[in-house]
């Protein structure tokens, strides 16, 4: 993957990922490289707008649902801010706090204590390092197939209780699903299929390939 935004780590999400083992190292890795991949052009599943230009991260970290807010400054950076687990009755609480560094002088405050990427990983190496390259393959699977359910909800215009409703699951499921935590199963993907009218075929080194369903 070939990086084209310099992604700058404040110090409260540095201490936060100073704390992770190698498996959650891996997959806030994963989602700090989707960043300078596509910096500001990052959208749904793994990141959205919040005004401005503040943004958050979206991935899954620790079990749980993680957030980190971050603005894009001139000359292709990302400066991350604040680091949160998501919850709902703490969610609008956060973002107004990570609202409050975006102001020139917060701006340039925080970037003098900030360290890149390289410098992260380089000061806080995974412990295990084959269960870090497992662990980061795994949330590059993740990632694609959050984006494939996210793509076929909205692209017929369902939300996630509607999609839940048509695919005979609940909504936390379809979240879970979109968000990175949990991998949808074959089955599911059948559904999701159906529940969409569209056309999923699965194709996998050394085996053939599989309708799964949906659309003639």
């Amino acid at each position: 993957m070939s990086a084209q935004w310099t992604v700058e780590i404040s110090p409260e999400v540095e201490n936060w990922y100073a704390t992770l083992k190698s498996k959650d190292k891996a997959t806030a890795d994963r989602a700090f490289d989707r960043l300078a991949q596509f910096g500001p052009a990052l959208r749904m599943p793994h990141a959205r707008p919040l005004g401005g230009s503040l943004f958050e991260l979206r991935f899954a970290c620790e079990r749980t649902a993680r957030r980190v807010t971050y603005f894009i400054d001139t000359q292709a950076k990302v400066i991350t801010l604040t680091t949160f687990r998501k919850q709902r009755q703490n969610e609008r609480r956060e973002v107004t706090r990570a609202g409050r560094p975006c102001g020139q002088a917060r701006k340039q405050e925080a970037a003098m204590a900030n360290i890149n990427l390289d410098e992260l990983r380089a000061k806080y190496p995974p412990e295990d390092r084959e269960e870090y390259d497992r662990a980061y393959a795994a949330a590059i699977l993740a990632g694609q197939l959050a984006e494939l359910v996210h793509a076929l909800r909205t692209r017929v215009g369902l939300t996630q209780t509607e999609l839940a409703r048509r695919m005979g699951t609940t909504q936390s499921s379809i979240a879970r699903s979109e968000g990175g935590s949990s991998l949808p199963t074959l089955d599911m993907l059948s559904r999701l299929a159906h529940a969409t009218g569209s056309t999923l075929r699965l194709a996998a080194p050394g085996i053939g390939d599989i309708d799964l369903g949906g659309a003639a």
